[in-house]
């Protein structure tokens, strides 16, 4: 026969297993007075009472965790926007050292002395055409050659040194 594990079982008559076997209230009185199930009643009566007093532990610590969870949502909020400000920031750094870059302005001052030259050669055609005093003309032309040609030794200089770097 297999161990049933309840030395008690085991030492009833068989009258006695009979009876309870017959009687679902007897069979569960006996069963509910074995040391055993009292035992797993009591750690079980046990667990529930640690259980309910961690959650009560929890539910009073609840406000401590909103408002935790609270500074947690702000610092986020405040960490995306200033990721956004920096990101920002990053770009328009980008934009100006593009703008500014060293090959970009040799680029604009070449554009604007070659700008500057062509309104010193209009300034020529219209004296040519009668529409311009000389005085007015010699003005106009020595100030713009004048320009042009800064902006053209200034392109120069710059180019002179930029050599290789960029």
């Amino acid at each position: 026969m297999a161990n049933i594990g309840f030395q008690e079982l085991q030492s009833l008559p068989i009258d006695e297993i009979q009876r309870l076997l017959d009687d679902e209230t007897a069979l569960f009185d006996f069963f509910a007075n074995l040391p055993q199930v009292k035992e797993m009643q009591a750690r079980r009566e046990a667990l529930a009472k640690e259980v309910e007093m961690q959650a009560r532990k929890n539910m009073d610590r609840k406000p401590e965790y909103e408002q935790k969870r609270q500074e947690l949502v702000s610092t986020f909020d405040q960490l995306t926007s200033m990721r956004q400000t920096f990101d920002q920031l990053v770009q328009r750094q980008a934009d100006l050292s593009e703008k500014y870059s060293p090959q970009m302005i040799l680029t604009q001052l070449q554009f604007a002395s070659r700008d500057v030259e062509e309104e010193a050669e209009q300034v020529a055609e219209t004296f040519l055409a009668g529409s311009l005093p000389v005085d007015e003309f010699v003005s106009q032309f020595m100030e713009k050659k004048k320009l042009s040609h800064t902006r053209h030794a200034k392109a120069e200089k710059l180019s002179a040194k930029g050599e290789g770097r960029w």
